[in-house]
């Protein structure tokens, strides 16, 4: 969940966005294991939500100083890496990635 902003930012801009809906649509945020409890926080918020609102751990983290290539082929366990493989599988329609991996 790297961005100019903290991870809480972020996550409590999706729980808003998720809210103004009219239609559930569900969601799945990537983060480190650190992340998690800012996500339960969140979770909370949405009590009475008909989508989905997951957290899924991500091990690695890509910055933006690594050689993107070797960077993906190494870190595995990257946000990066698991969206696009929800994406390749079919398993997600859209992966919004923010600034580091």
């Amino acid at each position: 969940m790297g961005s100019d902003h903290s991870p809480q930012v972020l996550i409590d801009t999706i729980v808003d966005f998720a809210l103004s809906l009219q239609d559930p649509v569900d969601f799945m945020l990537f983060g480190t294991r650190t992340v998690y409890p800012l996500f339960l926080k969140a979770a909370e918020k949405l009590q009475g939500y008909n989508g989905l609102f997951e957290f899924v751990e991500s091990k690695n983290i890509i910055t933006l100083a690594e050689n993107p290539l070797f960077a993906i082929r190494r870190k595995k366990e990257s946000s990066l890496c698991k969206g696009m493989l929800l994406l390749k599988k079919g398993l997600t329609l859209t992966f919004i990635k923010t600034q580091d991996c």
